[in-house]
């Protein structure tokens, strides 16, 4: 006979939650990060240098921009949701790569004949402590399947696509614009007030550095460059923004840097021995180069596109944390396509519209609503 039994309609699948990480590795990974914060600003305090503390607006701003992005991961792996703990040791990740280099070149001035103040290695020491702490999230999260990983480039809409080749060339161009000086010191006396000698300062290759600072540099340089790359190709799409985030903020410590550099007042020994002092009485003035203007158009570029992509909506946790065009989601996660039904008695397909069937036909389980599978240096540029 005909069955003519009324059948609940499936409800959509939910969007799999995303599950508190309330163990101790969480809260050892926030307290880690807000503790490389605290020890970068007690770094300013003491001599960085022998006999030399960082008094000048330009050498404490990077400190403090650099600090504020160990605090803002600290903070978003506290919060305890496994996407936010991934955002955060990602977040950290992206200090912790960019600022490696600047923390290179610090010490790399030890080799030229200073001193190492007590600042120095404190600061040195916030870098690692970050460093450990951003693993120890992404270790986490991992653990939680909000990690993800790169993927190579697959289907996806346009505006994602053109988004992230915007971020791939905003960060190659930050990395070469980063090597050129951006400091230009124009110098007068008040013999000749009509000649104007320029000198730059600011290379990354210049050769009156030690090695170890060049190679520090150059260090900061390649993971402006790759770090967003890298960060472009990650899924989920929200754990790459905050990775990319993460160089952003050591670039823009630099860039603000050296914007500050320009509002005090220039120190005529930067260019000048203290004999030509004495004898030209010179006046200096600091003006910034063209390269500087084009890494902050870089800067800005990152900031916006890594912005949007942290706000991304494709994020989901679980077994399938991956961002997937419509259609194309892991088996089981939402958007999947629907798997096919097994075959009715009698050999009729399920896999249609549902069709009168001859004969009794079990109807199938309520559907009670389960979720599916899921589970912030000084540079001495």
């Amino acid at each position: 006979m005909l069955d003519l039994t009324p059948r609940p309609t499936p409800a959509a699948a939910p969007e799999a939650t995303d599950p508190v990480v309330a163990g101790p590795q969480t809260w050892t990974a926030a307290g880690l990060l807000v503790a490389a914060a605290v020890v970068s600003l007690v770094s300013i305090f003491p001599d960085y240098f022998a006999g030399q503390r960082l008094d000048r607006a330009d050498e404490i701003v990077p400190v403090v921009v650099v600090l504020a992005g160990w605090l803002a991961s600290g903070l978003a792996v506290a919060n305890r949701h496994a996407r936010w703990v991934a955002v955060g040791g990602a977040l950290g990740l992206g200090v912790a790569a960019a600022d490696l280099g600047q923390r290179l070149t610090d010490v790399g001035q030890l080799s030229g004949g200073v001193s190492g103040g007590p600042g120095l290695w404190l600061h040195v020491a916030a870098w690692v402590v970050g460093a450990l702490g951003s693993v120890l999230a992404l270790v986490t999260a991992g653990r939680a399947g909000a990690l993800g990983r790169p993927r190579r480039p697959g289907p996806a809409p346009a505006a994602d696509r053109l988004l992230g080749v915007i971020a791939v060339v905003a960060g190659l161009l930050a990395a070469v614009v980063f090597v050129p000086s951006w400091d230009r010191y124009l110098i007068t006396t008040a013999a000749n007030p009509g000649v104007v000698v320029s000198r730059t300062l600011g290379y990354a290759f210049d050769s009156a550095n030690p090695g170890l600072v060049i190679a520090g540099n150059v260090l900061t340089a390649v993971a402006f460059g790759l770090v967003p790359i890298a960060a472009a190709l990650w899924r989920p799409v929200r754990v790459g923004a905050a990775l990319a985030l993460g160089t952003a903020v050591v670039l823009a410590a630099q860039v603000i840097s050296a914007a500050v550099q320009v509002l005090e007042t220039p120190d005529p020994r930067q260019v000048l021995s203290a004999g030509d002092i004495a004898r030209f009485r010179p006046t200096v003035s600091l003006h910034l180069t063209g390269w500087y203007d084009a890494e902050l158009v870089a800067l800005l570029v990152l900031l916006v596109v890594a912005a949007s992509r942290l706000h991304h909506p494709g994020h989901r946790v679980g077994a399938a944390a991956v961002d997937e065009p419509t259609g194309a989601a892991p088996d089981g996660g939402p958007g999947a396509p629907p798997a096919a039904a097994p075959a009715a008695p009698g050999g009729w397909s399920s896999s249609a519209a549902p069709a009168p069937s001859w004969g009794h036909v079990p109807p199938p389980p309520a559907d009670d609503g389960a979720a599916g599978p899921g589970g912030p240096g000084w540079s001495g540029r």
